[in-house]
């Protein structure tokens, strides 16, 4: 055996031995406790007035948010994302982690720099969660990160470790399985806390009656505890869409259950399959797509639009740009009519075509283009495309006449007016 690997099998047997110790030392205090606690009775020290004084929040600005991914989850927050069983959400954390640690942006998840990544994978054994990290690594171009190897860890729990907490005389109770989490964190960690937990699926790791609300309260504080306990990193759960929700709205997903989850969550985005209605509106085929909404972002603005994802090879995702793709058929098919109407001597201000009932005409036209099924509208796909088409360079503002006037020019698809 070489030095290197030799050195290795040190280290790991180094980690295994830690998280042993770790493991005992906590069971033994745990079974100290009783099992019918969950701590939630031990309190910080009573305050004085001084450190709890409003007073200490104005002697300077808070420090600036701590972002995971750019202006969608900020460091400490706890989440979930929710979706019906087989959708994809555990690809989808997969495809956050690998983004995160390398600092690589994947859809609208955009981190500042590389950061430290914990995946646990309670559900898939560890060869199909190789398969999947295998695949996701190298549709993101990063199988040879070295980044990977050193910012995330990725564990399959399956058949070896029980969930994290529980019900003793129907009150929520720490359980072994959460023993062994912090000693794995506490070990694996070192002196660089990790910043993103994804914990996949809550369900592998909580016996609580999921349509109790007290109890989905309890995991919520559980998933706070641990946040707290380990250096506060942000931690996201993917948890199971109820039958209902998994077809509809993606922003009214709240998960499966009580809706204390959803309340006491911080952020919350629920995916699901592309429906028929998204599929001719986009003119794709709604199976090759799912759609991923954000529904709760306490501490960011309110999300602009959805997401959209195309079904890769063996369960990747791919981020699509549906939403500018379909402008842009807007956009050529109103330079199209635009030129036409301009031969005829039909001329267009920016009112009269987002405003007036000769621009709803027009929209009437698209809709029958490009529409496909879903209906154009004038405030916002004509203004839209009005705006795209003049960044592009297809229309100019003929400002000669009594008001200004769109004119369609050389360089648009159509080639200008006939």
């Amino acid at each position: 055996m070489s030095s290197a690997s030799s050195a290795v099998s040190d280290e790991a047997r180094r980690i295994e031995a830690a998280v042993e110790a770790r493991a005992e030392a906590e069971r033994k205090e745990f079974e100290e406790k009783g099992r019918g606690q969950t701590d939630q009775q031990q309190t910080p020290p009573v305050p004085t007035w001084e450190s709890a004084s409003v007073a200490r929040f104005l002697i300077s600005r808070p420090p600036a948010p701590e972002y995971i991914f750019n202006a969608v989850i900020e460091r400490g927050v706890i989440g979930g994302i929710s979706a019906g069983g087989g959708t994809g959400k555990g690809f989808h954390a997969i495809h956050m982690g690998l983004a995160a640690a390398t600092g690589v942006r994947f859809g609208p998840f955009n981190p500042p720099h590389p950061w430290r990544v914990f995946y646990l994978c309670a559900e898939d054994p560890e060869n199909k969660l190789w398969d999947r990290v295998y695949r996701v690594a190298e549709s993101m171009g990063l199988r040879g990160s070295d980044l990977l190897g050193s910012n995330m860890v990725a564990i399959s729990t399956v058949g070896q470790v029980g969930p994290l907490i529980g019900l003793q005389d129907n009150a929520p109770v720490f359980l072994p399985g959460l023993d062994w989490l912090n000693a794995t964190l506490t070990a694996l960690a070192g002196d660089k806390p990790f910043d993103l937990l994804l914990l996949d699926p809550m369900s592998r790791l909580s016996q609580l009656e999921e349509n109790n609300n007290a109890h989905g309260t309890a995991w919520i504080q559980l998933t706070e505890r641990i946040s707290h306990e380990h250096g506060g990193p942000a931690i996201i759960f993917c948890h199971h869409e109820s039958k209902v929700a998994r077809e509809s709205d993606p922003r009214a997903a709240g998960g499966r259950g009580a809706s204390s989850f959803f309340d006491g969550a911080r952020w919350w985005a629920g995916l699901r399959r592309m429906n028929d209605k998204d599929g001719k509106k986009f003119s794709v085929n709604p199976r090759d797509y799912l759609v991923l909404d954000i529904s709760k972002a306490s501490y960011e603005a309110e999300w602009p639009a959805p997401t959209y994802y195309e079904r890769g090879e063996g369960g990747i995702l791919i981020p699509a740009r549906l939403g500018l793709e379909r402008l842009k058929r807007i956009a050529e098919a109103l330079c199209d009519l635009l030129a036409e109407d301009a031969s005829a001597g039909e001329t267009y201000s920016r009112r009269d075509l987002t405003k007036t009932t000769k621009g709803a005409a027009v929209a009437r036209k698209l809709t029958e283009l490009v529409g496909g099924g879903v209906a154009i509208t004038q405030s916002m796909d004509l203004a839209n495309a009005l705006d795209l088409a003049h960044g592009e360079g297809w229309l100019d503002l003929d400002t000669s006449g009594r008001k200004s006037t769109y004119r369609v020019t050389s360089t648009s698809p159509q080639g200008g007016a006939k």
